[in-house]
């Protein structure tokens, strides 16, 4: 489903993605771990189209996005769901309120947003939360609100960078638990991480950037790049 073909970024005089050679598989659950500046969020970013590679390809469903023009890479992201560490949300507004914003990029029908955003409430067992205001969440229970948020039209690949950076041990391991769940009906879940006992955790495949390079990908221990 995706491919990164030796990706290379330079910024600013930089070499800041170095010769990446990445397969994301439909339905994996990839976790990407590293040192800060190791070039995890640029890598994520490239994902989501943000910035183009300086040299290389980035295949998503056979499509190289690189050469995306502006309104085909808008179409393209709207079915890739991203969950942030700092949440992200309408603070003045609703947990209800808050997904159906993202539920109403496709202009689908009032009563087809509706029965979509109850159903990602469901997901996220926030149903009886639907009318509270942000404020009056947990951070846990706003992670939850984003991710319902970022699931709600039903990507095919749900991004989460540093989703548990703000919360207690536990709140992290309800959104994992979280992460789990929703990558076990189908969909494509990208994790980046530096809690390693976290992704240890997992049991899943794991990849580790140290200085823009991926050196080691676990799902088969061998080293990419030395």
């Amino acid at each position: 489903m995706i491919k990164l073909d030796t990706v290379n970024l330079h910024l600013n005089q930089k070499h800041i993605l170095k010769d990446i050679q990445l397969d994301i598989d439909p339905s994996d659950f990839l976790s990407i771990i590293g040192p800060s500046g190791a070039g995890k969020s640029t890598l994520l970013n490239m994902l989501i189209g943000g910035v183009k590679p300086s040299s290389g390809d980035v295949y998503v469903n056979n499509v190289n996005i690189k050469y995306l023009k502006p309104n085909a890479m808008q179409v393209y992201r709207r079915r890739i769901g991203m969950v942030w560490q700092h949440f992200h949300l309408l603070p003045g507004q609703s947990v209800y309120e808050n997904i159906a914003f993202a539920a109403q990029i496709f202009a689908h029908s009032k009563i087809k947003q509706k029965n979509m955003v109850l159903k990602a409430l469901e997901k996220v067992n926030l149903g009886s939360k639907a009318n509270h205001k942000i404020h009056m969440l947990s951070g846990g229970e706003r992670q939850r609100c984003a991710i319902a948020r970022a699931i709600v039209n039903n990507p095919y690949l749900l991004i989460a960078d540093e989703p548990t950076g703000n919360l207690d041990p536990q709140s992290s391991h309800d959104i994992l638990e979280l992460l789990k769940d929703i990558n076990a009906h189908g969909m494509t879940v990208v994790l980046v991480t530096h809690d390693k006992q976290l992704v240890d955790s997992l049991n899943r495949r794991v990849v580790l950037m140290e200085s823009g390079c991926i050196t080691r990908d676990l799902a088969n221990s061998s080293y990419i790049c030395a």
